[in-house]
């Protein structure tokens, strides 16, 4: 009896080490912002001269992108690219401040880092930011 109990409580840590694993793998990069300009086309890098990746984890097709704030009345555009700039995903409306979108069309290979890559609204005007983070699976 005292065999079996030591078997489930290994078993639990086992367990609840996996879901932590999961959930770390899936979690949310951190947030970056783009200074879009009406008319511009995609674009990885953000206004700190940098981009925001993140590896692909799994074989799933699925990403999400999570809108943190925005300066623009309009929704740019985003998809996933490889360090070429070649798209891995679909293109997808960013959402409101504080709401995401998603999509099941992420083709990146696991283990590679993938990029988020944003562009205006062909309705926007001006120069506005556009604070972004993402997660893929």
């Amino acid at each position: 009896m005292k065999r079996f109990r030591k078997m489930m409580w290994i078993c639990l840590i086992v367990c609840l080490f996996s879901a932590q694993l999961v959930y770390a793998s899936t979690s949310y990069t951190s947030a970056k912002t783009w200074s879009l300009t009406a008319g511009s086309g995609f674009s990885t890098m953000t206004t700190s001269g940098n981009r925001l990746s993140s590896t692909k984890t799994t074989d799933q097709p699925d990403w999400r992108v999570y809108t943190v704030a925005k300066t623009m009345v309009t929704s740019p555009k985003a998809k996933l690219v490889n360090s070429e700039g070649d798209p891995r995903s679909d293109t997808l409306t960013t959402a409101g401040t504080g709401n995401s979108v998603s999509s099941t069309a992420n083709t990146g290979v696991k283990g590679y880092y993938e990029y988020l890559s944003v562009k205006p609204s062909a309705l926007q005007v001006g120069t506005d930011t556009i604070k972004l983070k993402f997660k893929n699976y």
